[in-house]
C-alpha cells in the first residue's frame, strides 16, 4: 500500500487517466452485446454455452438448430472454455466479460513493462496511449478472445525480449505465448516475426555471455518455426473437423481467396483507404497516429517496435482480405504503434492546468473512437427477447437476414429456445421441412423485408424484426406476449 501510495503522490495525472482507461472497459457491464460485431460477440457466448449441451473442448457449436450439431469454430477456443468454466456464480455473460476486462487491464501492465525492458523514453505516454486506444478498450469490454489476444502478443514479445538477456526460460515462455496467439489470430505471428528475427540478427553478431562462441539463431529459429508448425497442425484439423460436418460451410467461408484475397487487392486503394481510417480513428485514439509521422522524422524510436509495425504491414500483405474486412485482424499490431506515436508525443506540460487540458483533450480523442464500436444495435436481442415471450414449447424457426449465410442464429440463442435457422432467401420447401410453430425474421438489410412464407400468419412486426405463427391445428394460438 505505501509502494501504491507514493507512485499515486509522484504521477497522479498518470494514475487519473489509467483509472479513466480502466473505466472505460466497465462501460456496460452487463448488458448483452449489442455494439461492434454483435453477431461475433454473440457467437463467442454460443460456444461457450454450447459446452453445457455436450460440445467437444475443442468443437464448439454455434448453430442452435434443432440437429445435430456442426462444429463452427476456426480459432483456438480458449476464450470460450475459461468463460465456461468460471460461469456458475454469476452467468455466462459476466463470466466472458469478466476475462475481457482482466485480459485487458493484465496486457496493459505487460505493455507497461515491456516498455520499460526497451528503455522507451516516454514509457508513461505509451502506456496511456496502448490503454486509451478505442480498440483496445472495446475489446477490453466486448466478449470476444481478442482481448486475451492482446495480452497473449504483449506477453510473447516480452518474453522474447528479455529472452534474449536472461536465458531460455523467457524465450520458452514467449514461444508459448506467440504460439497461442497464433492459433487465435494468424497475423500476431506475422508481426512479431520481423522483430524477432531483427533480434536474432543482432544476437548472432554478438559471443554467448560467458560461453566464448558466437550467438546463433537457434532459439529464433524454433520460437517461429514452432508456432508456425502449431498453426498449421491446428488449421489441418480444423479443416477435418469442418469438411466432415459440412462442406459448405468450410468453402464458402475459408476459401483461401476469402483468407489471403486476391493479389490485385494488395494494390487498390480502397484497402490502405481502410487501414488509414481505422488507424486515425480506433487503432490508437484520434489524431494520434500523426505522432507516428514526427517521430519518423526525427528518427527516434527503437528498432523493435519499427520492425513489429513493418510486421503489421506485412500482414496486410499476407492476409490482405481478412485486414480489408474485419479491423481485429490489426489488433496485434497496436502496442507498436501506441510505443511509436509516443517518441512524437510533445512533452507534458508542466502547469497543472495544462496538463489538465492535454490530458482531457486525450480523453476526449478516445471517447471519439470510442464511440463507433460502442453504438447500439440490439437488433438480433431484441427480436430473441420478443420470440421468447411468445414462443410455445418445442422448436422455433428462425430465417436469418444474412441472405445465403445461416451459420449465426443468434437470435434462437436470445429466445433460449433451440429450433431451426434458414437463410433469409429460404423456399416454402425449405421451411416447410422443419415442423416448428413460431417464426422470426431479423430486417437488417436495406432491402424491404419479403412476406412472411405460405402457411404463416404474421403475430407483430417492427423496425427490426416480425414473428409469425404457424396457421397448422397443432400449433394452436400460441401464448401471449409483447
Amino acid at each position: 500500500m505505501t509502494r501504491i501510495r507514493s507512485w499515486l503522490e509522484r504521477e497522479p495525472w498518470f494514475a487519473l487517466l489509467l483509472a479513466a482507461a480502466v473505466a472505460a472497459r466497465l462501460y456496460n457491464f452487463r448488458h448483452p452485446p449489442d455494439d461492434a460485431h454483435e453477431w461475433r460477440q454473440t457467437q463467442t457466448l454460443m460456444y461457450s454455452a454450447s459446452y453445457g449441451h455436450g460440445a467437444g473442448w475443442l468443437t464448439p457449436f454455434s448453430n442452435w438448430n434443432g440437429a445435430p450439431p456442426h462444429p463452427g469454430v476456426l480459432e483456438l477456443p480458449l476464450y470460450s472454455i475459461l468463460a465456461y468454466l468460471t460461469s456458475a456464480p454469476f452467468g455466462l455473460l459476466a463470466s466472458a466479460r469478466t476475462w475481457s476486462f482482466a485480459s485487458s487491464v493484465a496486457a496493459i501492465y505487460v505493455f507497461d513493462r515491456l516498455c520499460v525492458r526497451l528503455e522507451h523514453p516516454r514509457r508513461r505516454t505509451a502506456t496511456l496511449l496502448f490503454a486509451l486506444a478505442p480498440v483496445a478498450i472495446f475489446y477490453g469490454h466486448a466478449v470476444q478472445p481478442e482481448s486475451l489476444l492482446l495480452l497473449l502478443v504483449v506477453a510473447a514479445a516480452y518474453g522474447l525480449v528479455l529472452g534474449a538477456g536472461a536465458g531460455w526460460r523467457w524465450t520458452l515462455l514467449g514461444g508459448v505465448a506467440l504460439a497461442a496467439a497464433t492459433l487465435i489470430k494468424p497475423t500476431a505471428l506475422v508481426m512479431l516475426a520481423p522483430p524477432l528475427a531483427l533480434q536474432a540478427w543482432r544476437l548472432s553478431s554478438l559471443p554467448a555471455r560467458g560461453e566464448g562462441r558466437e550467438g546463433s539463431w537457434l532459439p529464433a529459429g524454433l520460437v517461429l518455426a514452432g508456432s508456425a508448425a502449431v498453426a498449421l497442425a491446428w488449421g489441418l484439423y480444423v479443416r477435418g473437423v469442418l469438411l466432415a460436418a459440412d462442406p459448405l460451410w468450410y468453402s464458402v467461408s475459408t476459401a483461401p481467396g476469402w483468407v489471403f484475397g486476391e493479389l490485385q487487392l494488395r494494390f487498390h486503394p480502397f484497402l490502405y483507404e481502410t487501414l488509414t481510417q481505422r488507424l486515425a480513428m480506433i487503432l490508437l485514439p484520434p489524431l494520434a497516429a500523426g505522432l507516428i509521422l514526427i517521430a519518423v522524422v526525427g528518427g527516434r524510436g527503437h528498432a523493435w517496435w519499427w520492425a513489429w509495425a513493418a510486421g503489421g504491414l506485412l500482414s496486410v500483405l499476407v492476409f490482405s482480405r481478412l485486414n480489408a474486412v474485419h479491423f481485429y485482424y490489426q489488433l496485434p499490431a497496436v502496442p507498436a504503434l501506441a510505443a511509436l506515436a509516443a517518441y512524437g508525443f510533445p512533452a507534458w506540460p508542466r502547469s497543472l492546468r495544462a496538463r489538465g487540458l492535454a490530458a482531457a483533450g486525450l480523453l476526449t480523442a478516445a471517447a471519439l473512437g470510442c464511440r463507433q464500436l460502442y453504438a447500439e444495435n440490439p437488433i438480433y436481442h431484441d427480436a430473441g427477447a420478443a420470440l421468447a415471450s411468445v414462443a410455445s414449447p418445442g422448436p422455433v424457426l428462425a430465417l436469418s437476414s444474412a441472405g445465403g449465410a445461416a451459420w449465426y442464429p443468434v437470435v434462437l440463442f436470445y429466445s433460449g429456445h433451440d429450433g431451426w435457422n434458414l437463410p433469409l432467401d429460404a423456399s416454402a420447401e425449405q421451411v416447410a421441412a422443419h415442423p416448428a410453430c413460431d417464426l422470426v425474421m431479423v430486417f437488417d438489410r436495406p432491402s424491404p423485408p419479403p412476406p412472411v412464407p405460405p402457411g404463416w400468419t404474421e403475430t407483430k412486426r417492427t423496425s427490426e424484426y416480425l414473428l409469425a405463427r404457424s396457421s397448422l391445428p397443432a400449433c394452436g394460438e400460441g401464448r401471449e406476449g409483447t
